[in-house]
């Protein structure tokens, strides 16, 4: 009895010990971020999830081995002085998160290399980057400490001081239905059945029931000769251009589309970061997305009304094309 109980014990430390986050040297060497020229890391496309909601919990999905979700890179924005603080933590079991904070140069219109990077946060897996920061724009970067990290963790974001920026609504959407219906809006748009000439890309989707949604893009022409030259490009153009507003074709409601700034994606070039803004009262997500009807597609009302967005959108980023109105 005396040996059983002693192969117990044995194999409950072992059971612990795996079950901890570890030193470093205990799990490896970190996969190292990308390099590009030697200046700057931020060069390939990372998911970007759109600006940062400050004290509502977001989250991210590493899909390990099919390497499409490497990096998940959430932006915000400081008018002054505050103190941040960053922190993610696994949802799924190891779930080894790594946290890389950028600050963007209008300069060197680059990110440049990381200001702030942190690992296994208070002895967790979990990563949190808690620092003072000056006005400008910010990037915060989630990678897995391997490659091979598979599975979901969380990020929340705490700002304080005049610098931060106001706090918006409540998000309507939980984190797994804001997945949901991302997920859904990206089958519908991410080939043909967005009509038209561009490519999009969902960044964002936030509602607050019974005003609306709002749902952020990023779109790019499919030709080259219609690619943004910098991400300055719209400094050439008036408020007026870049928005427009009309009532959905199904007379739900009023809805305003905008272009907002241009994103560098890296290896993919200079892509729009575009707004739609539905004023329909939604009052749950089954009315963006149906599991009974079309699964992981959007409703057909839904499908309707972003595509009265993307129409009215396509016909403002027609005037911004570079091929359009000349260099």
């Amino acid at each position: 009895m005396r040996f059983f109980g002693s192969l117990a014990l044995a194999f409950t430390l072992v059971i612990l010990a795996a079950g901890c986050g570890g030193s470093g040297a205990e799990k490896g060497e970190e996969t190292p971020m990308p390099q590009a020229d030697g200046k700057s890391d931020t060069w390939w496309a990372p998911t970007l999830h759109g600006e940062l909601r400050w004290g509502a919990e977001d989250r991210g999905t590493f899909d390990g081995a099919a390497g499409q979700h490497k990096f998940h890179a959430w932006d915000f924005t400081l008018s002054g002085a505050a103190e941040v603080t960053l922190t993610t933590a696994p949802v799924d079991p190891n779930v080894d998160t790594v946290a890389y904070l950028y600050r963007w140069d209008p300069a060197a219109e680059s990110w440049g290399s990381y200001l702030a990077r942190n690992d296994d946060h208070g002895g967790s897996i979990g990563s949190q980057i808690a620092r003072g920061l000056d006005a400008g724009g910010y990037r915060l970067v989630v990678k897995g400490y391997k490659d091979s990290v598979e599975g979901t963790f969380t990020l929340l974001g705490t700002c304080a001081g005049a610098g931060c920026p106001a706090a918006g609504p409540p998000n309507g959407l939980s984190a797994e239905e804001e997945d949901q219906v991302v997920n859904a809006v990206d089958n519908l748009c991410g080939d043909t059945y967005c009509e038209g000439d561009f490519n999009w890309w969902v960044a964002s989707i936030s509602c607050v029931w019974g005003t609306g949604c709002t749902i952020a893009w990023d779109a790019k022409s499919y030709y080259e000769e219609d690619a943004f030259p910098s991400t300055t490009w719209l400094e050439q153009f008036d408020a007026g251009q870049l928005q427009a507003s009309g009532t959905t074709s199904d007379q739900a409601g009023p809805y305003a589309v905008s272009v907002d700034k241009i994103v560098d994606r890296a290896s993919e070039g200079y892509w729009a970061r575009v707004s739609c803004e539905l004023a329909v009262p939604y009052a749950s997500a089954a009315e963006l997305v149906d599991p009974a009807g079309r699964g992981d597609w959007p409703t057909q009302t839904f499908s309707d009304q972003l595509m009265d967005c993307v129409g009215s959108l396509e016909g403002i980023l027609f005037t911004l094309l570079p091929s359009a109105v000349g260099p």
